[in-house]
């Protein structure tokens, strides 16, 4: 067995309980057995478990120091091309191995836009590109995590017929939504509100001569009395307009910019990299190297004890009021949980 620094009362008195808040405190009267083999040896040759130390049960009945799971973490690019960027999953532990990207410039997107499945698990950047190239720099997939869910929208028309149009729901699903405004082709005709398949026709009112008389208020209003398409989108004047222009007719314009809320992930520039290089697409990618909490925080212990020769009684509080920042083991959002759930105070 491994040796204790003196009698339990000269422990109490020699031992740093600069982590304790208060007075009073409960201690496990027959304190637990420390398993040697999960102590790192110091610079002079000893293992010892100092106090203060946060620790939990492994399935043998002995006790280890606490140590935080690994956050599962992806690199792509490089950084001699400005575009390295390191991804790293939001959920602790081995959760964040399921997650995944993608980096896709398929379709023309005139901003990166984020769209996340929930149940795969996957975010999809759908990258800003001109149509034949992309645009996206890095640091265009960092803003567009940290913007979290947008909603798509577009601008149409022109000067004091301008109108701008808001999807209700913020996220990508926006984006499937575009908006058209069409020229009757007879006189006469009633200004009207169609919707098919996510797009919403707007039939422009003309007089007897066949001429548009619908003003950009008058359409805006008719968007807004709609059942379907007010459920869908928000419309009102656009920039600077004040809407009593009569309003073209304007070819199909989908809503844009919408984007999910993907902080599954956490993006940041990748040593040497300025974040300025053209992000590259890839396949699905999964995230790697999460690992597990090893054992659940549950007890801190009283005392110092040596484990050099082998397993050691130790003396512990589960109870106590505790200076998080004072402990020899740094805590993670999951250990002060769990530390709180066994009767602990955190300050």
């Amino acid at each position: 067995m491994g040796t204790l620094y003196g009698t339990e009362a000269d422990l109490l008195n020699q031992t740093d309980l600069s982590f304790l808040d208060s007075s009073q405190t409960r201690r496990r009267s027959r304190g637990v057995t420390i398993d040697t083999d999960k102590v790192t040896v110091d610079s002079d040759g000893y293992k010892v478990m100092k106090s203060g130390t946060v620790i939990g049960e492994e399935g043998s009945g002995k006790f280890a120091e606490v140590v935080a799971g690994v956050k599962a973490t992806k690199s792509i690019g490089t950084a001699v091309a400005n575009n390295l960027l390191d991804l790293t999953a939001l959920l602790g532990g081995v959760a964040g191995n399921a997650v995944s990207f993608i980096m896709t410039g398929l379709v023309a997107r005139a901003s990166t836009d984020v769209q996340y499945d929930s149940y795969l698990k996957t975010v999809t950047f759908h990258l800003k590109n001109g149509g034949a190239s992309i645009t996206a720099i890095a640091d265009d997939i960092i803003a567009a995590i940290a913007a979290g869910a947008l909603s798509s929208a577009v601008e149409v028309g022109m000067a004091d017929a301008a109108i701008l149009l808001t999807a209700k729901t913020a996220g990508f699903a926006g984006n499937d939504l575009s908006v058209i405004l069409k020229e009757p082709a007879g006189a006469s005709a009633s200004l009207s509100v169609e919707y098919d398949d996510g797009v919403i026709t707007v039939w422009l009112a003309t007089d007897g001569e066949g001429a548009i008389t619908s003003t950009a208020n008058l359409v805006i209003a008719a968007i807004n009395a709609d059942v379907t398409v007010s459920e869908l989108i928000f419309a009102e004047t656009g920039t600077g307009s004040d809407g009593t222009a009569v309003c073209a007719a304007v070819e199909d314009s989908p809503l844009i910019g919408g984007s999910d809320d993907a902080t599954v992930l956490g993006a940041e520039t990748g040593t040497g990299s300025a974040g300025t290089g053209l992000v590259p697409e890839t396949g699905t990618t999964l995230l790697a190297g999460g690992t597990a909490q090893n054992v659940t925080a549950t007890y801190v212990t009283a005392e110092a004890v040596e484990v050099t020769n082998g397993d050691a009684i130790c003396g512990v509080f589960d109870q106590a009021r505790l200076r998080v920042g004072s402990l020899v083991t740094t805590l993670d959002a999951a250990m002060e949980a769990e530390l709180v759930a066994a009767g602990f105070q955190l300050v």
